[in-house]
């Protein structure tokens, strides 16, 4: 059914007014996630009704990634005297926390403090959300100390807000304070703090902790959890206990698989990381860019020609093959193997687009094949080039 805007219709098919009916019509639009349509719907009304429409289009822009949009429409909800309501704002401050706007902001952070005399928890958690996505960490955490009401997606967007910027200790501590407080963790807590473990130095006694909390809270059936306990002990060495969760998954994903056979090619267990990942392909998971990425690394570590060549073909058929990373790791795949016409052949391929990186994976490929006055010959092209 194709929608059109009903103020086209002859008069006499119209016996509801106007306005009512743009409504329930772009409520069609969004509904249906034809976003843009809906854009174009909300732009054509000639009048728009604040109290039908001031929250939906926002919401709706930035659940379905237009952030732009979003933006420029509280703009003009805004400059029209409407009123501002709390879903506006939380919406707007995540479209900036996609874009990385701080200046934008900032402003809707001024306008919260002036419309009302304390930040609601929502309006207050997309504030700390933004800031911390934004690298403006102290302006995040004093937003948080502010705020005279916190529930667990406050603290947690603290805690994933410092671990995002590195900052391990204090997700950590942020971890310990809401429990001290008496504030559930929720499975997205538990990402976040087994993220700033995997990153913490000597932190597989706490990340044992985390695991038997997870257990306690009956998250463990949680893909996204579970993902993140596998990436946790593998980047903490324990490959064994990895391991462990790994195969008591049922409802493993492509990042599943893909964590763990990263896990085993990042400590050195490389067969086994190829027999894993060959397992994988029988259990018909679909390759994605990441998997590509670790698979290439076991053929440079491995040396396999032939796993080269297939994932070579995959990634012509899937079509990643314009993915500039992937197509440089060919490179090295193909030099490695000491197939230089191949390794040279996926160089060229990137007409004219290589940058360092790609230039000096053929460099180096060329010299620790022999072919010094090749290698030699690149460098010189290469700074020519202007690289």
């Amino acid at each position: 059914m194709i929608l059109r805007p009903v103020w086209k219709l002859k008069e006499t098919q119209i016996h509801n007014p106007l306005k009512p009916i743009c409504a329930l019509n772009y409520s069609l639009y969004t509904k249906q996630c034809t976003t843009s349509h809906a854009h174009k719907l909300f732009e054509e009304m000639p009048q728009r009704d604040p109290y039908q429409l001031n929250n939906k289009p926002i919401s709706e822009y930035t659940r379905n990634g237009f952030n732009n949009e979003a933006l420029h429409l509280f703009v003009e909800i805004h400059g029209s005297g409407m009123p501002i309501e709390g879903p506006d704002l939380s919406s707007v401050l995540k479209a900036c926390a996609c874009l990385g706007d701080q200046v934008f902001g900032r402003g809707v952070h001024s306008l919260c403090v002036k419309k009302r005399e304390e930040v609601d928890v929502g309006v207050g958690t997309s504030l700390v959300d933004m800031y911390m996505k934004s690298g403006w960490v102290d302006e995040g955490k004093k937003v948080f100390d502010e705020m005279p009401d916190r529930n667990v997606v406050s603290w947690t967007s603290l805690l994933v807000g410092y671990t995002q910027n590195g900052m391990v200790e204090e997700s950590l501590e942020v971890f310990c304070g809401m429990q001290v407080e008496g504030i559930k963790p929720n499975p997205y807590t538990f990402a976040g703090v087994l993220a700033a473990l995997a990153a913490a130095d000597g932190a597989a006694e706490k990340g044992n902790q985390a695991h038997g909390q997870i257990i306690k809270l009956g998250f463990e059936s949680t893909t996204f959890v579970v993902n993140s306990l596998i990436s946790m002990y593998a980047k903490s060495g324990l490959v064994g206990e990895s391991m462990l969760v790994f195969e008591s998954m049922d409802n493993k994903d492509a990042v599943t698989w893909n964590g763990m056979i990263a896990g085993l090619v990042l400590n050195g267990f490389d067969v086994e990381a190829l027999r894993l990942f060959r397992r994988m392909r029988l259990a018909g998971v679909k390759l994605s860019r990441p998997i590509f990425a670790t698979a290439i690394k076991l053929c440079i570590n491995l040396r396999e020609l032939g796993l080269a060549r297939q994932l070579h073909c995959r990634v012509l058929k899937i079509g990643f093959e314009y993915d500039h990373s992937i197509r440089t790791a060919f490179v090295v795949a193909y030099s490695k193997c000491g197939e230089m016409d191949d390794a040279f052949g996926m160089f060229s391929s990137m007409d004219g687009l290589q940058n360092v990186v790609s230039w000096t994976a053929m460099i180096s490929g060329q010299m620790q094949n022999g072919s010094i006055e090749q290698a030699l010959h690149l460098f010189r092209r290469m700074s020519r080039e202007g690289h």
